[in-house]
């Protein structure tokens, strides 16, 4: 997936995703879910407060949560 943003905070964190060592499935959630979240990203403070998550990391989580959930909707 070749998403390209013009903020320069997401466009960062689309370098970062890309230049992860994961798995093309793996990359492709985290890059919809900055498409998803482009918003809320750019509302979170740029430096984490008192040690938080960078975007990144904050990204990662989303991400896993949001896989987590569609997981338990599988569940009959």
């Amino acid at each position: 997936m070749n998403l390209v943003d013009e903020n320069p905070r997401i466009a960062l964190l689309i370098k970062q995703v890309n230049s992860l060592p994961v798995d093309d499935e793996y990359k492709s959630l985290l890059l919809d879910a900055i498409k998803n979240y482009r918003e809320q990203i750019l509302e979170r403070p740029e430096i984490p407060i008192d040690g938080g998550w960078n975007d990144l990391e904050a990204l990662q989580q989303v991400t896993l949560g949001d896989m987590l959930e569609r997981s338990i909707n599988l569940i009959p």
